[in-house]
C-alpha cells in the first residue's frame, strides 16, 4: 500500500517500481496529494493499469479485525 506526496511523481514511480517487481501494488487515493486537483486526478487515472487504487475506508476494511 503506497501513500506519499506528489502522487504524479514519487507515488507514481515507486508503484511502477512494485509493478516492474512483480508486485500488485495498491495506491491509496485519499493518502496521495499533488500540487494541484488536475494532476492528482490524472495520476490516478494512468495508475489503473499496474495497480489497484483504494481510499483509506476501503484498504482498512480488507484487513484483517484484531479481537
Amino acid at each position: 500500500m503506497v501513500t506519499g506526496f506528489l502522487t504524479d511523481q514519487c507515488v507514481d514511480h515507486t508503484l511502477r517500481d512494485a509493478a516492474d517487481r512483480g508486485f500488485y501494488p495498491v495506491c491509496i487515493s485519499d493518502g496521495c496529494a499533488t500540487h494541484t486537483e488536475e494532476r492528482h486526478r490524472n495520476a490516478l487515472r494512468a495508475f489503473a493499469g499496474y495497480c489497484r487504487t483504494l481510499t483509506t475506508d476501503q484498504a482498512l476494511a480488507l484487513l484483517p479485525q484484531s479481537n
